[in-house]
């Protein structure tokens, strides 16, 4: 079953950092694909559509499930490529 959540809903996720990166990402990098599941026991967040590509299936399945919502989107972050990675690092504040 899909879980389908509003907008404004999804507007207030994404105040939240990480979640809110993983979005942006996603926006910007992966033609607004990412893959959010939450499991009986945790969550697991990957860049793209697992199913329509083999190979990200295979990384999908090594991932490992994630106590929160929040650990799971760190996770997919810091599994990024470095260079990439550092394009959507949060800003410093002064």
């Amino acid at each position: 079953m899909d879980l389908v959540i509003g907008q404004d809903y999804l507007e207030t996720l994404k105040e939240r950092a990480p979640f809110g990166r993983v979005m942006k990402l996603a926006e910007a990098k992966y033609d607004g694909h990412v893959t959010i599941c939450k499991f009986t026991t945790g969550w697991k967040v990957v860049f793209g559509t697992p199913y329509d590509d083999d190979a990200l299936r295979a990384t999908w399945m090594g991932i490992p499930e994630k106590m929160s919502l929040d650990e799971a989107c760190t996770y997919a972050l810091q599994a990024l490529p470095e260079w990439l990675r550092h394009e959507f690092e949060p800003e410093e504040e002064d």
